[in-house]
Order: structure tokens, then C-alpha cells, then sequence
């Protein structure tokens, strides 16, 4: 229950609330559906345990979601057993899912099959090309038992006399059919539309639509109904190399076509989904203009016909993207993605993508499988609000696995947000919050990349230092050390009258050459102790100072423990603030790995936590990395597209609650190659090191308020001038740290 604070009870100012969860003090926050207050919040991507559904060889085909008996259905070609066509039905608990018996459904081959659920009926339906019978294109209904893991099934019936390949079946609530679309070797491999119905456990179909004419084939054909029964048609276009789209529109056992509209040059069509939530249709493809790049495009359907935004890159390498799946979390908002990328190893990724009108963002990239996964599958299960991703393991004999996917969400919406804290506030405690129309105090903010800037400050080490490959401030900010990566790697020394302050640097006529090829180093507060990373025998390296922070004292160098378990291109490093943590980026996986530290900052007490977080999501060549100074944000430097990438953490130093923030900052106009990243000890200054250069650059990170100016609530809680997403008005500055909450 909200009490209002003060005289005119129309005119409300504050409210008193009680806290659910600790509340801080000049901070956004949302009411909940209790009545309680909250800050802001997001939660990363993660993943249960994956489970064997089959121990056998698999191709699997298809997937849904029967919402009747809350259960997932798989269908798959059984290799061990004689290319079945074959079913099994899982449930999902928490972030597990269990199995039941693999049921066969016809006993000859599958191929090239998809799998649907038809809500008026409750009846699983499967398509697939029947090897059995010529490669026809095939049907069967399936009955889901509620009560346990198991599934039965009616007579198939074939919807087409000639070869169906790459079949793909999607159900329309509004007209109670299903539509199958697929290529179809009667009609030169053009592709092709029927509408299918469901009575009892059987299914009856109308006549053949083309889509496609003359000689044009349709390849990677895929589909999906969005919430009024358009049925969105995406392909690849044999005649001319275009991925097309077309929208058709059911009329009791047919459907009828509108013009086909290209949305880019593909080499092909992964998925199509529809997000209900933004009643928007969107496709995955590699790209054929830009090195076959995973890429998404946002379609919005009108009437008989569909526009397109720009196409943005989803990862920036080459993936394979058919057949594998897609879908939408209704949950968080997000469509999840499913690839096997063309990076070493050929790892099976994901990716939540959020709409936000005809664009997208794309979030922290998610490796679930760092060998080669196929035929992937994405499937929403909505009572348990969580999507489980199916798929082939090759690294274990492509066996049938299984695992539950949790989506990164936010809880912020332009509805609940109802101002600023007044007073923090501890779990259960009351607090006061201003409200439409009051002035709220808003401190300056630190570590804020959003609105950084470029000071035009800067300083050369060029003159003892080539290559140079990481730097960073020690004793106060009195010291900066610069270190060259190559013959053995040398670090210097320069001392600062003023610290933080690079113009005041000069250099100190010290420095310390090490015996392999070092790549990134950090010192322990109290200058007793340098750590460095070595390519050369991928380990780190111990090394001790004579007298504290001074290089040229320190002595020969102790192995303390080797990093070619986890990567061979050991990198930056760094502590969390109490020296318990030591972090590893490891630039030939792209990865931040984490070890626990026993005793603070004796790296021979260190062990690996197994925990790590993937950059290529953001950062296809990470260099460097930074934490602020409470864990909460991470910054990573990219080569590629000489970026500053930020994520946030939900738990401080806690890589695994990483997830990328959509905030970045480019330093392309001072280097190509940024390297290391440090700060000053208030996080309002920035510094990179620029390896082209080998120079320091200081950027201004500090920001106050605007008087004037429009300011947003971002999805972590923090403010800037530009929108998240969603869009959430947090109010209008009066002063550079006053703002009128939004009225």
C-alpha cells in the first residue's frame, strides 16, 4: 500500500512504499505488482545440463510445444534404428528437462521434416519427406498423454504426389489450419503452399499454391503465422540469389498470395519468427554482401504485403544458420537465436535479440556447445517461461541431447516506472520516492561510457615502447607502467607529479625485461607483486619487487599455473577489489575466465572456477578489459571495430551474471588497435592504450545533469540522454543534479 506525503492529495509529490530488495538512495525505481518497490533489474542468459533424449544417432526435425499437456515434442530420424521416423516428449522442471520413451511413428525414413502444435485440437502435427514412400510429402497427427512422457499417433496422410524437401509446418489459432510450405520436385523445386486440417487424429489437406514461378526455386524455405493469420513465407530466390518474403492469407482449405518483396542478398534463409509482442516478423540469413555474416532483418506485415528495416549483423563471423531454429520468449521480449558458427571448432551459439521498431540489439552472445551441434532446434515452453534448445551432439557420436535455456530479462517497463528514491533503503524497510512532479537530487555518475568523451589529452610512451600492448596505474596514480609485448616483453616505468594527470607524466628511467612473451600484466595494491600472462608457454608469471612499484628491482620470474586448459593466448589480467578473483581474458577463445583466489592476490591459491564469459558477441577481437570499482560493469576494448563495449553484472565480479549492456563508446578517431583499459580512482576518467600509437589516451567519464535536458532510465537502473529499450522518460534536468520526475 503507497501512502502519498503532503498537502494537496491531488497534487502528489512523494510516496512512502516498503523495499523488496535493497533500495539506493537518488536512484530509479519500479513499482510491483504487490505494491513493493524495486530498483531496476536485468538477469543474464544461462543454461541447465544437457540430457540425452537419444543415445543414438539423430537428425532431428522438428520441435513444439503442446501448451494442453505442458510438454515439448522432438521429432528425429533414429539411426540407430533402422532411420525411423521417431518422437519423445519431455518436460520441463526448473532448468531441467526429463524424457520419455522415443515412440516410432512410421517405419521407414524421415527427412527434411518440421513439427507444429495445433491449439484447437491439441494435436501435435509432424511433416517431413517420406523415404518410405518416394520422398512424398507426409503428415501425421499426435496425441500428447497429460499424464505422462508419451505420445501416440494417427495414419499419416501425404499432402503431395511428387518430392517435398526442406518442409516447414506452422499453425494459424485464427483459422484452426496449419500451413506447410516446402520445395517441391514436381514443380522444379519451386516452392509450394498447402493448408492442412485436423480432425480427430487425422489431417486432410486442400489443393497446391505455388509461391514461386517459372524456374525459381525456393531454398532455406521457412514460415510463421504472426497474431492476425498472415503467414510470412521467407526464402532464398534460385533466380536471382535474393532472400524474398512473401504474406499469405488463408481462406478455408487454400491461401492465396500477395508480391513477393526481396529483403536482401542471401546465401540463405535461417529462421523466421514472429515476436507477438511487437507484432513484428523476424528473419535470420548469412549475407551474401558481407562474408556471409549472421544477419537479422525486422518485417512488419500490412495486409497482403511486408516492409523491412535495415539489416544488422547478429555475429560477425560466418555461421551456418539452416536448418537450424529460432524463437520467441515471450517472457523476456526476446527472440532466441541458434547457430553453428564457422569459428574454430565450429561452436553452437545463442543469441537474444530484442525489437525495438523495425531494429534490433543483440545480446550477450551464449556458447552452449563448443563442439559442432547441429540441427538445432527452438522451442518455448510457456508454462515454464523457459526455451529448450534440442540439437545433434557430433562430438558425442550425434547423439539426441536437450537443454533448458533461461533468456536475459529486464523488468523495467514505461508502465512501472514511478520515480527516484528519496531515502535507500534495506529489504522490507519503508523508503520515500519522488514522484510525478517532484524535484529528485541526482548525484553525478561515474564510469559512464554512454556519455563519454574524448579529452584531447594524451601520452606517448613511443619513445621507449614499440608494440606496446597493455599499461596501467599503480601506487595511487603516481605510477604508470607501459609493457611491450614482443622479444621477451619489456615494461616501463613513469612517474606522474599529479596523479591520474598525463600531462604531468615523464619517464623515470626504469623498467624490467622479462623471459617470454608476455601479453598483459597486473600489480598487487600494495606493490610487493607483478603478475603477467605469457603466450609463450601459456601460463602466468610471478614476479616480486625489491622495493614496492619500482620495476627495475623486480626479480626473476615463478610460473604459477598454467592457462592452456582453458586457452593458449593468455592475456589481460585482473583482480576484483579484494584480490580473491583473478580474471584471464584469453584472446584465442574470446573469453574472460575467472579463478577463485584462497588467499588474496596469491595466484598460488588460485583454482579455475569454471566460469567464463564469451565477447564475440560484441568484441570479435578483444584486447583488453576493466572492471569498475565496485564489479558491477565491465568494459572490454575490441580491435576490430576499435569499440569500448560495456556489460553489466547483476552480481559484482560475477562473470557468469555478465550480459552486454548495448552501451559502447568508439575510439577510432585516436587509434585502430585499443588495447588496455584503465581508470582513475573515482571512475571519471577513462584511459586506453592505443597499440598503432603507443599512446594513452584520457577520456572524460564523468557525468552531471543537463538543466534542459530529457534524461531515460536504463534497463540496469542508471540514466542517460538515450533511450533503452524499452523507452522509459525518466523526467527533464533543472540543474546539473536536480530533475523534475516525469509528469
Amino acid at each position: 500500500m503507497l501512502r502519498v506525503i503532503g498537502n494537496d492529495q491531488n497534487l502528489p509529490r512523494q510516496e512512502h512504499a516498503v523495499a523488496s530488495g535493497t533500495l539506493t538512495n537518488n536512484k530509479p525505481v519500479i513499482i510491483n505488482s504487490d505494491g513493493t518497490v524495486s530498483v531496476p533489474t536485468s538477469t543474464s542468459s544461462s543454461v541447465g545440463s544437457t540430457v540425452n533424449f537419444e543415445s543414438a544417432q539423430v537428425e532431428i526435425q522438428g520441435s513444439a510445444y503442446d501448451s494442453n499437456s505442458n510438454r515439448v515434442v522432438f521429432a528425429y530420424r533414429d539411426y540407430g534404428n533402422s532411420n525411423y521416423a521417431t518422437a519423445v516428449v519431455g518436460t520441463v522442471s526448473g532448468t531441467s528437462i526429463s524424457f520419455g520413451t522415443p515412440v516410432v511413428f512410421d517405419s521407414a525414413s524421415i527427412g527434411d521434416g518440421d513439427a507444429c502444435f495445433d491449439s484447437t485440437n491439441n494435436k501435435i502435427v509432424i511433416s517431413w519427406k517420406d523415404g518410405g514412400n518416394s520422398d512424398r510429402g507426409t503428415a501425421i497427427v499426435g496425441t500428447v498423454d497429460s499424464s505422462d512422457n508419451s505420445i501416440s499417433f494417427g495414419t499419416k496422410n501425404q499432402y503431395d504426389t511428387s518430392t517435398c524437401v526442406e518442409n516447414k509446418i506452422d499453425f494459424d489459432s485464427n483459422s484452426g489450419k496449419v500451413a506447410i510450405v516446402y520445395r517441391d520436385g514436381g514443380s522444379s523445386y519451386r516452392g509450394a503452399c498447402v493448408i492442412g486440417t485436423v480432425s480427430g487424429t487425422s489431417i486432410s489437406f486442400g489443393s497446391q499454391t505455388l509461391i514461386t514461378s517459372g524456374t525459381d526455386q525456393a531454398g532455406s524455405i521457412n514460415c510463421a503465422f504472426d497474431s492476425a493469420g498472415k503467414l510470412a513465407v521467407a526464402y532464398r530466390n534460385s533466380g536471382d540469389a535474393d532472400g524474398d518474403c512473401v504474406i499469405g492469407t488463408i481462406s478455408g482449405t487454400s491461401i492465396s498470395f500477395g508480391s513477393i518483396v526481396n529483403f536482401a542478398n542471401v546465401n540463405e534463409v535461417g529462421s523466421i519468427t514472429y515476436d507477438s509482442t511487437n507484432d513484428k516478423i523476424f528473419i535470420t540469413f548469412r549475407d551474401t554482401d558481407n562474408s556471409n555474416y549472421l544477419t537479422g532483418i525486422v518485417g512488419t506485415i500490412s495486409g497482403t504485403s511486408i516492409s523491412f528495416g535495415t539489416k544488422q549483423v547478429i555475429d560477425n563471423a560466418s555461421s551456418f544458420v539452416y536448418p537450424n531454429g529460432a524463437g520467441f520468449d515471450a517472457a523476456s521480449g526476446n527472440i532466441v537465436v541458434s547457430y553453428r558458427s564457422q569459428a574454430s571448432g565450429n561452436p553452437a551459439k545463442l543469441n537474444d535479440i530484442t525489437i525495438s521498431g523495425t531494429s534490433f540489439t543483440v545480446g550477450t552472445q551464449f556458447e552452449f556447445e563448443s563442439g559442432d551441434a547441429r540441427d538445432m532446434q527452438v522451442v518455448y515452453d510457456s508454462t515454464a517461461e523457459k526455451t529448450v534448445i534440442g540439437f545433434r551432439d557430433t562430438g558425442d557420436s550425434s547423439h539426441g541431447k536437450a537443454l533448458v535455456y533461461t533468456s536475459s530479462s529486464q523488468n523495467l517497463t514505461s508502465e512501472n516506472y514511478i520515480g527516484i528514491a528519496r531515502s535507500g533503503a534495506a529489504s522490507g524497510a519503508g523508503a520515500i520516492i519522488d514522484t510525478k512532479g517532484a524535484i529528485a537530487e541526482i548525484p553525478e555518475v561515474y564510469y559512464d561510457l554512454a556519455n563519454a568523451s574524448y579529452d584531447s589529452v594524451s601520452f606517448s610512451v613511443a619513445s621507449q615502447s614499440s608494440y606496446t600492448f597493455d599499461f596501467s596505474f599503480a601506487d595511487s596514480g603516481t605510477k604508470l607502467y607501459a609493457q611491450k609485448q614482443f622479444n621477451g616483453g619489456t615494461i616501463y616505468q613513469y612517474t606522474l607529479s599529479s596523479a591520474y594527470d598525463l600531462s604531468t607524466a615523464s619517464y623515470a628511467n626504469k623498467s624490467y625485461s622479462f623471459a617470454n612473451g608476455e601479453s598483459g600484466f597486473v600489480i598487487t595494491p600494495d606493490g610487493s607483486t607483478l603478475y603477467i600472462s605469457a603466450n609463450t608457454g601459456d601460463a602466468v608469471y610471478r614476479y616480486t619487487f625489491g622495493t614496492a612499484f619500482d620495476v627495475s628491482t623486480l626479480g626473476s620470474g615463478t610460473s604459477m599455473f598454467s592457462t592452456s586448459s582453458v586457452d593458449t593466448q593468455p592475456d589481460k589480467c585482473k583482480f576484483n577489489s579484494n584480490g580473491t578473483k583473478f580474471f584471464l581474458l584469453g584472446r584465442n577463445n574470446k573469453r574472460i575466465y575467472e579463478y577463485a583466489v584462497s588467499t588474496a592476490y596469491d595466484l598460488s591459491s588460485a583454482s579455475y572456477s569454471n566460469n567464463s564469459l564469451l565477447l564475440s558477441g560484441q568484441a570479435a577481437a578483444p584486447l583488453g578489459f576493466n572492471f569498475n570499482s565496485d564489479g558491477t560493469k565491465l568494459f572490454v576494448s575490441d580491435n576490430t571495430t576499435d569499440t569500448i563495449f560495456q556489460y553489466n553484472l547483476s552480481t559484482a565480479y560475477d562473470i557468469t551474471s555478465a550480459s552486454y549492456s548495448n552501451i559502447s563508446f568508439s575510439v577510432a578517431g585516436q587509434d585502430s588497435t585499443p588495447s588496455g583499459i584503465d581508470f582513475n580512482s573515482t571512475g571519471s576518467k577513462l584511459f586506453i592504450l592505443g597499440n598503432s600509437s603507443n599512446t594513452v589516451y584520457q577520456y572524460n567519464t564523468e557525468t552531471s545533469l543537463t538543466a534542459g535536458q530529457s534524461y531515460f532510465v536504463q534497463t540496469d537502473g542508471t540514466l542517460s540522454e538515450t533511450a533503452d529499450n524499452p523507452s522509459v522518460f525518466a523526467g527533464t534536468a533543472v540543474s546539473a543534479t536536480k530533475l523534475i520526475v516525469k509528469g
